[in-house]
Parts: structure tokens; sequence; C-alpha cells
């Protein structure tokens, strides 16, 4: 009797946590909660930056093996370090940064066409194409269109041209693209895709003019 008069006198005490231990429970949830908010941060946005560059880093090498396959059909190459001069200047079009040639790579689907690849100011790869024939014409040309993003050529120091033509081998076309989508910021993360590729050996048959001029827009 004794013992069960002992708990219901415990039971009707109305005694609680006071204010000061109030505060000190409510800090200490406080600070475990922001670090575990600030590491999960830090994790997803580890996870988002690794993932936006595992995608730059797939469609630049998908647009290198593009480019690697037309220019290896290319029967006309222009010298990049001489684009966006007189009447071949197209908007956007950088010496260095801007690749133009006269490929057959889809011939029996689209036929011989003009190919135009360049690399803007945002640092994605853009390309278009239109038909070569006949030589000198620009209609039919498509819209530009995306095909890599994050290439940092322009931001590095010095800046690295992306496409040069080998001056003893007029046939050959260096590809050189730095591919970091935060530059600025992570320098360290910047992957290196360099080839060189050879156009075939004859321009022959084929007009000087075809290719010349180029789309402005």
């Amino acid at each position: 009797m004794r013992v069960a008069a002992t708990v219901a006198r415990i039971h009707r005490r109305e005694e609680g946590f006071t204010l000061v231990e109030m505060m000190i429970a409510v800090a200490l949830l406080g600070v475990v909660l922001a670090i575990f908010l600030t590491t999960f941060a830090a994790v997803q946005t580890a996870a988002s930056r690794e993932d936006q560059r595992s995608r730059n880093n797939d469609q630049a090498r998908l647009a290198v093996e593009e480019l690697d396959r037309e220019i290896r059909s290319g029967n006309v190459l222009f010298d990049p370090a001489k684009e966006n001069q007189g009447i071949t200047s197209c908007a956007g079009c950088v010496a260095g940064y801007t690749l133009r040639v006269y490929t057959q790579s889809n011939y029996p689907t689209r036929g011989s066409v003009c190919r135009l690849w360049r690399i803007t100011d945002a640092g994605d790869l853009e390309t278009r194409y239109w038909p070569a024939l006949p030589p000198g014409s620009i209609s039919g040309a498509t819209p530009w269109m995306t095909v890599a993003s994050g290439i940092a050529n322009a931001q590095a120091k010095p800046p690295v041209p992306a496409f040069s033509l080998e001056p003893t081998l007029e046939r050959t076309v260096d590809i050189f693209l730095l591919v970091n989508a935060d530059y600025t910021r992570h320098p360290e993360e910047t992957v290196r895709i360099q080839v060189s590729v050879t156009g075939r050996n004859t321009a022959q048959l084929f007009p000087e003019n075809v290719c010349l001029k180029v789309p402005s827009d």
C-alpha cells in the first residue's frame, strides 16, 4: 500500500523541464540539425557537380567522335585560324574556335554537306550544316544545334584554341577540348580531350569555292 501511495504521489507531481533546460535542449538540437543539413547539402552539391561533369565529358567525347568521322570523310578542310575573316564570317564564329569542313560522312543519307562547328562564349559546342551543291550556296542550312557544354578553352590562362590545322600536314586537324563547366572555381577538375585527325588525301574534282560562304546568323 505504501508503495502504491508513493507512486500515486509521483504521478500527481507537476514537475517538468525548466526554461534553461529547454533552451539548452533546443540549442543542441539546432546544432545537430545544422551539421546534418550542411553535410547533406555538401554531399548533394558534390553529387550534382560530378553528374554534370560526367555528362559534359560524355557529350564532348561523342562530339569528338563525330568530328573524327566528318574530318576523315572531308575533301575540303578550312584553316580554323583564318575563320571569321571577310565573307566567311558568321555570328559568334571565332578563329581557333570554329571548324569548317566539306564532308561526305553521311553521303547516302544527306549527300555532301558543308559542316560548321563553333564554340560559343558560353562554352557550348554547336554545329550546323547545309547542302554543298551548288557550290557557294547556303540555302537549306540547319539551325545551330548544341552537342556539348562546359567547353572551357576560352577560360584557360592563356586561352587554348580548340581547332588548328597542322602547318606541315594541311590535311590534319588538331582538336583540343578543355571540358569543365565550372573552370573558374574548380580548374583542377578539367578533362582534356586531344586528338589529331587526317582528312582524305585529295580535294580533286571539288570546286575551290565549295563551302566558302557560310550563313551569317
